[in-house]
């Protein structure tokens, strides 16, 4: 299970048409030492429509092209080399609804001591609509007011408990097209 699975089971078809569900299919590889080049045995994705996802070590990775390159299907270059063992997961989002498409949006923060309440200074969500998903150290938090509250301006929200300094925060948006 990818840390992705819980990432929006169902977005809003356009037109009316219903909903869409989104499926996330996951491969997960060990790097060796220095390695840049990864071939994908179990999926493929579609260079250039933003349906794929990289993690490393658990943390998500911009999707432009200073982190990687969408080499073709089923290859993917990184910009930097990685250490021996480190663990790369593809992630890819695939809507089942024919012809449906969407895009895929990320922001990653950095949280100070006790930091609680973050500003998204690239996205902006949908209050009410839960097409926010928070991933803290490489882990999906339910939406909950338990976890954190997503406020009217849609670009701020707040956590349940502050985190610790250097915490990997990633809010990702996924919306249909």
């Amino acid at each position: 299970m990818s840390i992705l699975s819980d990432l929006l089971p169902t977005l809003p078809g356009s037109g009316g048409t219903g909903p869409v569900t989104v499926n996330t299919l996951s491969e997960i590889q060990s790097a060796t030492e220095g390695q840049t080049v990864f071939d994908l045995d179990q999926v493929n994705y579609r260079p250039g429509y933003d349906d794929l996802v990289l993690h490393i070590n658990g943390i998500t990775q911009a999707m432009n092209s200073s982190v990687y390159t969408e080499t073709s299907s089923q290859r993917v270059t990184l910009k930097a080399p990685l250490n021996g063992q480190d663990q790369i997961s593809f992630s890819i989002l695939r809507a089942e609804e024919e012809n449906a498409s969407f895009r895929y949006y990320s922001e990653r923060q950095t949280a100070t001591t006790g930091q609680k309440e973050f500003e998204l200074l690239q996205l902006k969500y949908r209050f009410g609509y839960q097409d926010l998903t928070v991933i803290i150290n490489g882990v999906t938090q339910a939406r909950s007011a338990n976890n954190y509250t997503e406020t009217s301006s849609g670009t701020r929200l707040i956590l349940a408990i502050g985190l610790n300094a250097g915490d990997e925060v990633s809010f990702v948006i996924v919306r249909l097209l």
